[in-house]
């Protein structure tokens, strides 16, 4: 299995395969050891319930050795509490989701030097395009995510989105992307073969 560093990511060297959603550090041991390079910890969320707290990530990756494969996936948008949770999580990846502007992020990257960060591109939201250009500049990979047009969700829908559009992304974007929304074990593979990414992301339950 292929260790993924902070370097190999932004050189865009290896696929990713990131696997998120854990209650126990035996979850994420076992994701690991079947092939998955990175984990996501999903907190300060918009809606869903978190799945463990920020202390109990932290205990999981520091008794593990896990800060470079380790991703903070959050809504949550100030760099005081963006700062705080990655001290406490020791996540070496961020995965901002939500309204985190250009300038928070900058912040955070002189707090932490070593930080990877992705961020999402909501397919179908409105002005969804705009994300790309606004962002490459303070972020190592971008990620995409799925709009419901229904309720109005940003992602965590559960749905997928049109794949030839994550396909055109991962082909015009200057920086690598990562695949997520509404994949599953069943439509992964073929959501890898349609798009090419560099990285998918799948939600353990």
């Amino acid at each position: 299995m292929k260790i993924v560093s902070f370097e190999m990511i932004r050189a865009n060297l290896f696929p990713i395969i990131q696997i998120a959603g854990f209650h126990t550090e035996r979850e994420v041991m076992r994701t690991l050891h079947a092939g998955a390079t990175h984990v996501g910890f999903p907190l300060d969320l918009d809606v869903n319930k978190e799945d463990c707290s920020a202390k109990d990530v932290g205990t999981i990756v520091a008794n593990n050795a896990l800060e470079d494969r380790a991703v903070l996936i959050t809504y949550a948008e100030s760099v005081a509490r963006l700062s705080h949770l990655l001290e406490t999580t020791h996540c070496g990846v961020l995965q901002a989701h939500g309204n985190q502007s250009v300038s928070t992020l900058r912040e955070l990257r002189i707090l932490h030097p070593t930080l990877v960060v992705m961020k999402s591109i909501v397919i179908g939201a409105p002005n969804w395009q705009q994300v790309l250009d606004q962002y490459t500049s303070v972020v190592d990979v971008f990620i995409t995510d799925t709009y419901d047009p229904v309720t109005g969700a940003r992602g965590a829908t559960g749905k997928t989105h049109d794949w030839n559009v994550s396909k055109t992304l991962c082909t015009t974007s200057p920086k690598p992307v990562v695949v997520a929304g509404g994949l599953t074990p069943k439509n992964v593979a073929e959501a890898i073969t349609t798009i090419r990414p560099m990285a998918s992301r799948i939600l353990h339950s």
